[in-house]
């Protein structure tokens, strides 16, 4: 999730649209207001930038549970960018009927959330090349965060089995491979976020 520059939280993953947009839109996400994100268009389908407040309607009218990622590489504190972010973020969700996870690289974005939206579970996000990770996968505790999801190197079944034992649910990212997929299923792994979900939900049902 990021901010536009009218300060409403939409859902895209690069801090540009040049990717998006195969080069056609290269400003930054921040740069730009809502009404000029909603006419880029994305891919050769022309689809568009939604809102989160959308994708959580959306969400809610099918009864499916949002996995909601809160951007780390935005302005700093100072400044106001990334907290800004965050209160946006706790607004749109603190009374979403959909049922919701905010996740985060950043300990103090899931601290701020847990203050402002103290109903909306969170995950801490992991990655092996961060020296730190060790402490936040030591330190990640209910009721902190109801969920850790943690790079797939770092998946492994004395990890996964310590986490499960203090009630922490488990993600792994990002697990593309069916056969991987279902080894990790069977170590109590709990979600997965990948970029072929029909092939991974085939392979884990």
């Amino acid at each position: 999730m990021r901010l536009s520059a009218s300060g409403d939280v939409v859902v895209l993953h690069d801090p540009t649209l040049a990717r998006v947009t195969q080069g056609r839109e290269t400003r930054a996400v921040a740069e730009l207001s809502t009404s000029e994100l909603s006419r880029a268009p994305l891919g050769a389908t022309g689809e568009r930038v939604s809102l989160l407040a959308d994708v959580v309607e959306w969400a809610a009218l099918r009864q499916c549970a949002l996995n909601v990622e809160v951007k780390h590489d935005v302005p700093a504190w100072a400044g106001g960018g990334r907290i800004a972010l965050v209160r946006a973020v706790a607004r749109e969700l603190r009374d979403a009927r959909a049922a919701t996870l905010v996740s985060s690289f950043d300990p103090l974005v899931l601290l701020a959330l847990r203050a402002l939206a103290p109903r909306v579970p969170c995950a801490l996000l992991t990655d092996p090349s961060q020296a730190y990770a060790g402490v936040l996968h030591a330190m990640a505790r209910r009721p902190f965060v109801a969920a850790l999801h943690v790079e797939r190197r770092q998946a492994l079944a004395g990890s996964i089995a310590r986490w499960k034992r203090r009630g922490i649910t488990v993600g792994v990212w990002t697990v593309n491979d069916p056969n991987e997929a279902r080894r990790l299923a069977d170590l109590g792994v709990d979600m997965f976020i990948t970029d072929e979900p029909g092939r991974i939900l085939e392979a884990v049902s």
